[in-house]
């Protein structure tokens, strides 16, 4: 979605009175005739500024203006004044027909740099009775947060910003002063060099092939976000291939026995199957070997000779009972547990679900701090509705028992202490969660051994009796115990060993993918977008006279998309006969080309807005900038805007725009800020 911009004004208060610069800009080419020093930048930076992105052009948090708008204005007559307070007014549209006005302050008294206020409406009529909505820019969360200017004009612009690498090894958006430095070439020190120059502190790796990549709506950006959405999906198989193993590994812990499974993530051509071990006699052996010998011995206890179970019927009569009644208290107290287990973890999804409604609010009242801080005299209700949040009702004062409500900064303190005491809670809840798992899986454990006795005295009662003495069938009891826990164990360890084998497989396929989309070439559209840009960008260089060498053995790289001379970054040195005007030509061609080919792709996301400020650097060819005016003049009739700033001969100019459409911003006076009152013609 294109951004056009409809009107700007720059107000400034001086110590002997106001100035003053308002305009409209047209739909097409507009531009902006005067001498040198009358102001010309300060307009464009103006426009910058109210937008929020002088960060593209340095991590200086002081305001890109000049004297003229932030400590000193020359006057009329040779007067000087000093400067009270200014501002930047500058109304947008958007492809939509939506309408956004921006005010920010380079200097006040009352309201910092780093508030923007903004208005928005359907029409630019309905901006007058619109509600001022106070953000913030070049502050922590300033393209993520709801009061972050950034974000809002993101949303505006109907953009979605993807996330990039960055030298960190970590992801950061691709922030709007990235991709801003491809729509505007400022006078000082932006003709310099082939390239744009990229605001590099942001520490976005490829910055300029990131940029590039999402204006004109190649489908590397796309790769990019499948290849992080596949290497999320690679940590989330790793981390169930973790769950998994612990999972074993604890089964196997719970019976004295341990686990010899791999920690690290294998394919399957790696994968080795589990093994379960045993301690036998102070020698770890495998739970096969194991669950032998207790059978064997098993047997030994069950065929020999001891005390029959008629001679000791009177005693396990009396154990039965104990053993029943053992049987429904641990039955007992394994619901009871069962059922805290219920109350801590609704209270945990409670405290949960609080402390992330006590989070959002923190964040939005530190919002609404940061942009009062700021100088906002704006309140809370352009972020909620202050309603009950029981009834529904509205609140004020009257409903508090004090009389009064709390301010923004006691409400932080007093959100500050929930949100403390909650973590608490929560950590606390967690604690007794896990005590009472604990808990409950000893509980489950003893149950089981007691249902055990308890069919074991039941069936020594109904045997024969010849049965062996309980001596040895406690043995027995042992034995067929550790038999038991080691079938549980190997069907644990079979069940989880198959879904190590599935994640195996799994790891295989996203690996793959992986190398597939990293291996993959250009598809078809964007190679149809690289091939306009670069018959774009040779075209133009060709019109503009390029001479330091021939216009086709210039290229645009498909990968750094940067301009090459035969594979070798182009740059322009007057010591080996390259003239500095090339320099100016290729970077006309790099610009335009873009504006031109973005504007023909249906996934590009370039603003549609072109600011080019003195684009006649190093004496270039006036033949040269007479293509460019003719090139752009065709631009602006593609659906683009463009702000056109020069210090051109009056009449060279005119013959330069003769049949072009354009609107010509007026250049009244001596400087581009004029006394208030002051009519032009």
């Amino acid at each position: 979605m294109s951004l056009r911009l409809v009107e700007i004004s720059l107000d400034v208060l001086t110590t002997v009175g106001p100035l003053r610069y308002r305009t409209r800009f047209g739909p097409g080419l507009n531009v902006l005739a005067a001498p040198n020093t009358y102001g010309k930048s300060t307009l464009f930076q103006g426009i910058i500024f109210a937008l929020g992105l002088e960060g593209m052009l340095t991590s200086s948090r002081a305001a890109p203006l000049g004297p003229i708008m932030t400590t000193v204005a020359d006057l009329p007559g040779n007067n000087r004044a000093a400067v009270v307070e200014s501002s930047v007014t500058l109304t947008c549209r958007n492809e939509a027909g939506k309408y956004l006005r921006t005010r920010r302050f380079a200097r006040s008294g009352d309201v910092q740099l780093n508030l923007i206020q903004t208005w928005a409406a359907d029409s630019e009529g309905g901006l007058e009775s619109a509600e001022r909505i106070d953000t913030y820019v070049r502050l922590g969360g300033a393209a993520v947060q709801d009061l972050g200017f950034h974000r809002v004009l993101a949303k505006f612009l109907g953009w979605s910003l993807p996330k990039v690498p960055t030298y960190s090894a970590e992801e950061a958006l691709l922030y709007l002063e990235v991709l801003f430095p491809l729509f505007y070439v400022e006078q000082k020190s932006g003709w310099a060099g082939v390239t744009p120059r990229m605001p590099t502190y942001l520490g976005i790796r490829d910055m300029l092939r990131r940029s590039v990549e999402y204006v004109l709506g190649l489908s590397t950006l796309d790769r990019l976000r499948a290849l992080n959405a596949l290497k999320d999906e690679l940590a989330e198989v790793k981390f169930r291939w973790s769950t998994a193993v612990e999972r074993m590994e604890s089964a196997a812990a719970a019976e004295n026995l341990r686990a010899a499974v791999s920690r690290s993530m294998t394919g399957q051509t790696q994968r080795v199957a589990t093994r379960i071990e045993a301690d036998i006699d102070g020698t770890w052996t495998t739970l096969e070997g194991a669950v032998a010998r207790w059978t064997a011995r098993l047997g030994e206890l069950e065929g020999a000779r001891i005390a029959t179970a008629g001679e000791r019927t009177p005693q396990s009569q009396v154990e039965l009972a104990e053993a029943e009644q053992l049987v429904r208290r641990l039955g007992g107290q394994l619901r009871t547990y069962t059922e805290q287990m219920s109350y801590v973890e609704a209270d945990l999804d409670a405290l949960r679900a609080r402390l992330a409604a006590v989070e959002a609010d923190r964040r939005r009242l530190k919002d609404i701090q940061r942009v009062r801080a700021l100088g906002s005299d704006l309140g809370v209700a352009v972020l909620s509705d202050d309603l009950c949040p029981t009834c529904l009702q509205p609140l004020d004062d009257r409903h508090v028992a004090t009389g009064e409500a709390a301010s923004v900064e006691a409400n932080l303190v007093l959100g500050d202490a929930e949100r403390t005491t909650l973590i608490d809670m929560q950590s606390v809840a967690e604690r007794r969660l896990a005590d009472l798992s604990r808990a409950r899986d000893a509980i489950s454990q003893q149950l089981d051994h007691a249902r055990g006795q308890v069919r074991l005295l039941r069936d020594e009662l109904v045997t024969e009796s010849a049965a062996p003495s309980l001596v040895e069938v406690r043995e027995q009891l042992w034995l067929r115990e550790r038999v038991a826990g080691a079938e549980r164990v190997q069907a644990l360890v079979a069940s989880a060993d198959e879904e190590l084998d599935s994640l195996a497989e799994r790891y295989d396929y996203v690996r793959a993918r992986i190398r597939r989309i990293e291996a993959e070439s250009t598809n078809e559209e964007d190679k149809h977008l690289l091939d306009t840009f670069n018959r774009s960008f040779r075209e133009q260089l060709g019109l503009y006279g390029l001479r330091s060498l021939p216009p086709e053995q210039v290229t645009i790289d498909a990968n750094s998309l940067i301009p090459t001379d035969e594979g070798v970054e182009l740059r322009f040195d007057i010591g080996l006969g390259m003239s500095a005007s090339d320099t100016i030509r290729t970077k006309w061609a790099y610009y335009v080309a873009l504006l031109e080919t973005a504007l023909k792709s249906t996934s590009g996301h370039h603003a549609g807005l072109l600011m080019l400020d003195e684009p006649r650097q190093q004496e270039t060819a006036k033949i040269s900038l007479a293509e460019l005016v003719r090139r752009l003049g065709a631009a602006a009739t593609e659906g683009s805007q463009i702000l056109y700033a020069t210090s051109e001969d009056v009449e060279d100019l005119e013959g330069f725009l003769e049949g072009i459409p354009h609107e010509r911003l007026p250049a009244p006076g001596e400087r581009l800020l004029s006394p208030v009152g002051w009519q032009a013609s």
